[in-house]
């Protein structure tokens, strides 16, 4: 059973609204009318928005906290694809399908959700062809989240996965100057986004630190030169790591599921087709 919908103030609604890269550029008349359509979705942590297979039949925009969104094999392994945090979107590939979800999605934390059903959605569609444009910009967003995940997983070992990770989240990651990445994630869920455990990362910070590259402290990692680690991991020569298990990383994208790469592909179809 679904949380119930609540509803907020139009305000906020807008702001939560135009935060999302689908409408951020949206005319004021489009974006009230939209807010109109709009409820919210409040979740626990651990809560599920949808499940693996189910019919979705909506829109969501993250607008407080994050969601995970994961697959599990039938061995029981968790892959995550993507932890949407405020301002992204999800769902768009279910405007234009009935077919069930390709992945579930869950709370990581407590977590205000937009909600915008398929049959509002559609119909605002019809009166502003122009947002299948948006539409288009959103799933093409997606694929590119797909096959970056999948090139992490296939290309990249876990210390350069972690290294990257870091970069990615460092205030300035060409500095020769000590930075701060604080990882507001707890190292579980941190570690299931590197596709890795969470004793992988452990490990792989240990080495880190011995190596003297970086420092841990609670929840915040310390780069003592942004630069230099970089440098170092770039190419296929990194400090002390170990090559990538190849067995594993197929094993990964094996769990993402082949039918992602086609579902990809008919969703940008049926939306070009709806335009």
């Amino acid at each position: 059973m679904h949380p119930p919908l609540g509803r907020l103030r139009r305000s906020d609604l807008l702001a939560g609204l135009r935060s999302c890269p689908l409408f951020a550029e949206s005319p004021a008349d489009v974006l009230d009318e939209l807010a109109g359509l709009t409820a919210v979705r409040t979740l626990a942590a651990g809560a599920f928005l949808f499940h693996e297979h189910a019919q979705v039949g909506g829109l969501f925009i993250v607008r407080r906290g994050s969601l995970k969104l994961h697959r599990v094999s039938a061995a029981g392994r968790e892959v995550v694809i993507h932890i949407f945090r405020a301002g992204e979107s999800l769902g768009e590939e279910s405007l234009f399908s009935a077919a069930g979800c390709l992945a579930s999605a869950c709370a990581t934390e407590p977590t205000q959700v937009l909600v915008v059903s398929k049959e509002a959605f559609l119909a605002l569609l019809a009166s502003h062809p122009e947002l299948s444009l948006n539409l288009l910009r959103g799933l093409d967003r997606h694929f590119s989240l797909l096959v970056a995940r999948i090139d992490e997983l296939t290309r990249k070992d876990v210390p350069t996965r972690v290294v990257d990770w870091l970069l990615q989240h460092c205030p300035d990651p060409t500095s020769r100057e000590p930075q701060t990445v604080f990882m507001t994630a707890t190292k579980r869920l941190l570690a299931s986004e590197l596709g890795t455990c969470g004793e992988t990362l452990s490990r792989t910070l240990a080495r880190l630190r011995n190596q003297r590259l970086l420092s841990v402290r609670g929840r915040a990692v310390t780069l003592n030169c942004p630069r230099r680690l970089a440098q170092l991991f770039q190419g296929t020569g990194k400090p002390g790591t170990q090559a990538c298990n190849r067995s594993s990383a197929d094993s990964a994208v094996g769990d993402l599921g082949r039918g992602a790469w086609r579902a990809c592909g008919s969703q940008l179809g049926r939306v070009c087709t709806a335009a």
